[in-house]
């Protein structure tokens, strides 16, 4: 219920959830799974004042629409700040007192900040000289004062650091006079995403058969081979899997250097307002080095149709995505999607070359185990190279969640 809207589908899937847990809470009930957190013994009802609450939450959408008392953003968010965020400083023990002793020093660090700067702003009655204090005395309405107040507030209380708009910034670029900034542009918009590069690569150049040495990526001058053939050296089409490597391992190819970036910073706006912007997320994808054997890189999502957009096309034309036994494409007890990794019938890992243009969002991934036992060799640097399947953790994120379940 921390959605800023809800649609017709997230409502309907409010009222399918409660009518599915009536469904099945007697059943729980009678086989005496509902139990207290301190006794441990068997309940025998589910007086939940967040579940009676619910209750009213569709047949108010119903007749006055969605409203913000639905939400529960405002109370989550002070939930942390007040409660668990303190509580996660103590030491388990005495958790009031503790919690008390931290918002007590937070707030006498915040009135002591305050007191610096009013000390250090300047005074506002103070005049230029050869000012005429009797004129000044006559306009002076306290206008004056109440904006100098206004202003003091703001800088005191306003967020110090606001958030870049790198779509005001890729369109001031495409403003610019020809000649006056370099090209090709480092900061761009393609659909509904904007990708900001750094002005320098972190390698600036480097020889093909090196760049595959140090990504541990064989087939690097095969791929670059087969993604020229099929697009061109200067064409700017539309990429989509070609298929299995049809060029050689030493392809001929026109050039014979290449410049590496690590990172790509991307930015998008909300799900729900086209007018707000999202946070500014990085994308990386660094090569193997000590621990990282096979490399520090991130899940990333690619559009490989152009007829889908992101976020409203959700994970259609995406995904390799598992289905299951029930024709369901999530996981039920965790309702996460496995993904499964692309390999050739030889076995070996599936790559493709793509332009960063086509990159929409970043995705958090987590291993899948098959089996009942985990392997102990398998550790945070190795797990999702190591993993046939890995789970979406659409969690991650509020507008993530919102593409892929389209609420």
């Amino acid at each position: 219920m921390q959605a800023p809207a809800i649609s017709s589908t997230t409502r309907d899937k409010i009222a399918a959830t409660l009518a599915e847990f009536h469904q099945h809470k007697q059943v729980i009930l009678n086989h005496g799974l509902r139990r207290g957190g301190q006794t441990k013994l068997p309940l025998e009802h589910f007086n939940f004042p967040k579940l009676e609450l619910l209750h009213n939450v569709v047949p108010s959408i119903n007749i006055v629409g969605t409203i913000l008392q639905w939400t529960a953003d405002t109370t989550e968010h002070a939930h942390i700040e007040v409660v668990k965020d303190p509580a996660s400083m103590t030491n388990n023990m005495n958790y009031d007192a503790q919690v008390c002793r931290t918002l007590d020093r937070n707030e006498k660090c915040h009135l002591f900040n305050t007191t610096i700067s009013l000390i250090q702003q300047p005074e506002s009655g103070c005049m230029e000289d050869g000012g005429d204090p009797d004129l000044e005395d006559e306009i002076d309405d306290g206008k004056n004062d109440d904006n100098a107040n206004l202003e003091l507030a703001e800088a005191l209380w306003s967020p110090h650091r606001k958030a870049t708009n790198l779509f005001a910034v890729a369109q001031q670029l495409l403003k610019a006079p020809p000649g006056s900034i370099p090209s090709p542009l480092r900061v761009f918009v393609a659909s509904s995403t904007v990708f900001h590069l750094n002005h320098e690569p972190s390698i600036r150049r480097i020889s093909i058969d090196d760049a595959a040495q140090k990504f541990n990526l064989p087939d690097l001058q095969g791929a670059l081979g087969d993604y020229l053939n099929h697009e061109g050296a200067f064409a700017r089409n539309f990429h989509v899997f070609s298929g299995p490597r049809r060029s050689s391992h030493n392809a001929e190819l026109p050039f014979n250097e290449l410049r590496v970036w690590y990172k790509v910073r991307l930015q998008q706006k909300s799900y729900h307002d086209l007018l707000t912007l999202g946070l500014a997320f990085t994308v990386h994808a660094h090569p193997p080095c000590r621990p990282w054997k096979y490399g520090c890189y991130d899940g990333a999502l690619l559009n490989i149709n152009e007829a889908h957009a992101w976020p409203s096309s959700g994970l259609a034309e995406y995904l390799d995505i598992v289905t299951q036994a029930n024709g369901s494409v999530v996981e039920p007890s965790s309702g996460l999607h496995i993904l499964k990794r692309a390999t050739l019938a030889s076995g070996a890992p599936f790559g493709e070359i793509f332009p960063l243009d086509q990159l929409r969002s970043d995705c958090n991934l987590a291993p899948r185990f098959d089996g009942a036992q985990v392997d102990s060799r398998l550790s945070c640097y190795n797990s999702i190279h190591s993993s046939p399947t890995m789970f979406l953790n659409k969690y991650i994120d509020k507008d993530f969640y919102y593409a892929v379940t389209g609420s």
